[in-house]
């Protein structure tokens, strides 16, 4: 019998995630030193892991929030945020006068940032899992389990945006959920080749085993969702 397990709290034993996002966020440390401690809190996780289970998930530590992480990787990036890179686009989609909504994560007290598909376009910008599975064992000699959002999860959690206007000199946008189900069946046709991509570059790479987590399928899906 093989055991796993995912889900281990990333503030570390003595709140050093939060530490080092404070720190980062007011000028008191480095981007580098800040990546150096997520590093090193991510080794610490890793090691935990391995302690106690077989299979060891990997890319769950995260610099913010994993739903804007997914978002990035699929090139999922509003237009009033063209011209960020790096940490200066992540954290600005995270908190900046402009950020992305943030809602709680279904019935739970986390909360999350709402994608915004201005685009019905996706395209693989990094594969993240691939790279948190060779930072793993190169850095740390831990053969991961690649761990994502699944793609039926990332839509029905997104909303679309558009811009409907302008006041001011600003632009407005309206947006919704996507329930239409034939705008989520058009999206999702555009949305697996993405993930399909992935999975191809993990199979590639060495990868045995990759977790996909779908927590949207407990909704009530009608039958062409289903289907």
């Amino acid at each position: 019998m093989r055991t796993w397990a995912f889900g281990y709290p990333k503030l570390g034993e003595k709140r050093e995630y939060k530490k080092l996002l404070e720190g980062f966020w007011a000028g008191k440390i480095t981007e580098e030193e800040f990546l150096k401690g997520i590093e090193e809190l991510e080794k610490y996780r890793l090691e935990t892991y391995k302690k106690y289970v077989d299979s060891v998930p990997v890319g769950e530590l995260n610099l913010y929030d994993f739903m804007l992480d997914t978002a990035l990787m699929l090139g999922v990036i509003p237009e009033r945020f063209k011209g960020k890179e790096g940490l200066e686009l992540y954290y600005e989609m995270a908190r900046g006068k402009q950020a992305l909504e943030m809602t709680k994560w279904f019935n739970t007290n986390y909360h999350y940032l709402v994608p915004e598909i201005e685009k019905a376009e996706f395209t693989l910008r990094e594969n993240k899992p691939l790279k948190a599975y060779k930072e793993a064992k190169e850095k740390f000699g831990i053969e991961g389990r690649p761990s994502l959002v699944g793609p039926y999860t990332f839509l029905k959690l997104s909303k679309t945006l558009q811009k409907v206007g302008e006041e001011g000199g600003l632009p407005i946008y309206h947006m919704e959920k996507i329930e239409n189900t034939q705008v989520l069946k058009a999206l999702m046709d555009k949305l697996v080749p993405v993930y399909k991509q992935i999975l191809q570059e993990l199979k590639a790479e060495g990868v045995k085993e990759v977790q996909i987590d779908e927590p949207a399928f407990v909704l009530n899906l009608n039958d062409e969702e289903v289907a």
